[in-house]
């Protein structure tokens, strides 16, 4: 339904996809998905009491679906060789193989990640209003998905609208866990969450880590960034990182700065470590070291 009615099909209905996505969201409040389930049960309905972090679910689980190859692999390059095993370990025999191959096929030629992929997703509304954004936006010939927690910014790339809108829905997802893990709590009969924030690194941590092994096809390769609000329609904002940790890293260093010049000092150093993360990705012997690096590893865990 969601697909039929995003604003991009011939079908699409700006009102009703924002009403889709409202109620979704809404039954992301612990409580209120609760006293759902609930009336489920009594009507002897099980529509929509599975979860991805939940374990239940339909025999196929979700983490067999095959993922795009490509993006594994940026997913992987994207950060330390130290954090790879334990990436490795979260994807499924088929993921794996089908990574293994695409690697081996494409060793000999240095493959540029495609420009969308590199671009930065866009923390602004859509375009039209001042309504909520959709949380799904175009980025080349494919869409951008993402979802914010607290100014903290996870997104996803996918080159066809329904893998996007199931990213979408992974994402929200996601909230519901992080306030599981009390890193995040919903404000009294509101949607909106806000951060705990002694609890909100290492819940997102085990959250995107649940994440990644659940929805590997729409959601194993993500990218994290952070926004400070500086004043009025001002904001410093982090540069998009395949690296959680580093995204976590940056998000301390803007909240921990004295407003004024020292966040905008720490702004800058941010976005200068960024172009040069950025430079070492794009190096063509480095990319070529690293897939190798990565086939050996793929070959030695399987």
């Amino acid at each position: 339904m969601a697909l039929v009615y995003h604003p991009d099909k011939p079908t699409g209905d700006h009102k009703a996809f924002i009403c889709l996505q409202t109620a979704f969201e809404l039954l992301q409040d612990a409580s209120k998905r609760a006293d759902y389930d609930q009336d489920l049960h009594d009507s002897g309905s099980q529509d929509g009491m599975s979860s991805i972090f939940s374990g239940e679910g339909p025999e196929t689980s979700t983490a067999e679906s095959l993922a795009n190859p490509e993006a594994l692999r940026e997913t992987f390059l994207g950060v330390p060789q130290s954090s790879w095993e334990a990436l490795a370990r979260k994807l499924s025999a088929p993921n794996r193989r089908a990574l293994l191959g695409f690697l081996n096929d494409h060793r000999e030629r240095y493959v540029q990640p495609k420009q969308a992929d590199r671009t930065e997703v866009s923390t602004t509304r859509q375009k039209g209003g001042g309504g909520p954004s959709l949380g799904i936006i175009r980025k080349g010939s494919g869409y951008a998905a993402k979802a914010t927690y607290g100014s903290f910014i996870v997104a996803t790339y996918r080159e066809d609208l329904t893998g996007a809108i199931d990213a979408r829905m992974a994402l929200l997802q996601l909230k519901t866990r992080l306030v599981e893990l009390g890193g995040m709590k919903f404000k009294s009969k509101a949607l909106a969450a806000v951060v705990v924030e002694d609890k909100f690194d290492d819940a997102m941590r085990q959250g995107i880590s649940e994440l990644r092994a659940a929805e590997q096809a729409s959601a194993f390769y993500l990218k994290f960034s952070f926004e400070l609000a500086k004043q009025r329609h001002q904001r410093l904002t982090s540069s998009t990182t395949c690296d959680l940790e580093v995204a976590l890293k940056d998000r301390r260093d803007l909240i921990g700065a004295s407003p004024g010049a020292d966040a905008d000092r720490v702004h800058s150093r941010i976005k200068a470590e960024a172009k040069a993360r950025q430079a070492d990705l794009n190096d063509s012997a480095r990319r070529r070291d690293g897939v190798s690096a990565l086939i050996q590893l793929l070959q030695e865990t399987a």
